[in-house]
């Protein structure tokens, strides 16, 4: 059953083609893993799936809701981790939990219980009265995650979601997305971390100046090459076909 369904879908910013004609289908209960290139279009996607950002051309659905004309109930089924988080400084890390939680109208029940079953796991307890401010740069992190996730998503995005974190915290991040997608759920990681993709990923989407190059089951890109960076760098540096 595909729970995201994009078809020509372009965006530009002036002059520039952000994304050009990017038609993609999404199983749900799946991992997609998507690469490029610093400035392929990577960050660009994942925030118009969020409805954060409207199209320029083109057709889509999450999970049934129109991306044009439903963005508002876009952005309810959906959590965005982006790449550099902004939260808020001022204030404690519960505070701020506390407040996205409302964002989407969540009880104080709801929003206390989903912040603990992720809370004790990624240790994030001994620094919840703290000001955001105050943090470093992995526990900021493990906060935005948190935040993006608090509303229970059936879509979750994220863009590089093992930034700043050491290697504890990056193997309990892998067993989160890992728990999260058997809920019939889509995530999707944007990352340049290879071994991430391998290991966490059902599809992999390469997007290379704005356009998709490759989409299609992870061990399918693979086929006959040793690593799948080398299957990604054969594809992109001589346009080869997985």
């Amino acid at each position: 059953q595909i729970g995201i369904s994009l078809t020509n879908i372009s965006k530009q910013f002036g002059n520039v083609d952000a994304l050009k004609s990017i038609t993609i289908d999404i199983p749900k209960g799946t991992i997609v893993g998507l690469i490029g290139s610093n400035g392929a279009g990577k960050t660009t996607l994942i925030r118009l799936i969020s409805g954060v950002m409207k199209p320029t051309n083109g057709t889509g659905s999450i999970f049934g809701w129109d991306l044009i004309r439903k963005r508002d109930a876009v952005k309810e089924i959906t959590g965005l981790l982006p790449e550099e988080t902004a939260l808020y400084e001022k204030l404690s890390v519960m505070e701020y939990i506390e407040f996205i939680g409302a964002l989407y109208s969540l009880s104080e029940d709801k929003i206390h219980d989903n912040y603990q079953e992720y809370a004790n796991f990624l240790d994030v307890t001994p620094f919840q009265d703290r000001l955001i401010e105050t943090l470093s740069k992995g526990q900021k992190q493990k906060v935005a995650l948190i935040a993006s996730m608090i509303h229970e998503p059936s879509v979750l995005l994220l863009d590089e979601p093992m930034a700043n974190l050491d290697v504890v915290a990056q193997r309990r991040v892998k067993d989160i997305i890992m728990s999260y997608k058997h809920q019939n759920r889509i995530i999707l990681i944007a990352t340049h971390l290879m071994e991430n993709v391998k290991e966490l990923c059902d599809y992999i989407a390469i997007i290379e100046q704005g356009e998709i190059r490759y989409y299609g089951h992870i061990d399918k890109i693979m086929g006959s090459y040793s690593s799948l960076e080398e299957a990604y760098l054969e594809m992109v540096l001589h346009e080869g076909k997985a």
